[in-house]
């Protein structure tokens, strides 16, 4: 297997690309010196769905029942820390563009 760092895969991707479609080559891809994910072909995705299967006792991932995006939203916010929710600023809905790309205050 072929070892490229991320920044060089980064600067050559079509070239990447083109040795796993066309050459059926695996490359493995490096960040600090350590590995953070791989190139692999299209025709592995099988192999590596029945490995996965197997190392799951033969049960298929289960799924989730699906949440609207509110309770996602809820979810999130009970995450933040009160330290940083008290750093919001109470005017940023009016003053999200200045916050947000630095332009002038709205008076509010």
């Amino acid at each position: 297997m072929t070892r490229l760092t991320v920044a060089k895969a980064r600067d050559h991707f079509a070239e990447a690309i083109d040795r796993v479609v066309q050459h059926g080559e695996r490359i493995v891809l490096t960040s600090g010196g350590r590995t953070v994910a791989c190139l692999v072909p299209v025709q592995d995705l099988p192999r590596l769905k029945k490995l996965e299967q197997q190392d799951s006792g033969n049960q298929p991932p289960k799924r989730r029942k699906p949440r609207s995006v509110w309770e996602e939203i809820l979810e999130i916010a009970d995450s933040i820390p009160d330290e940083d929710l008290q750093r919001v600023p109470a005017d940023s809905s009016i003053n999200l563009d200045h916050y947000l790309y630095g332009a002038a205050k709205r008076k509010s």
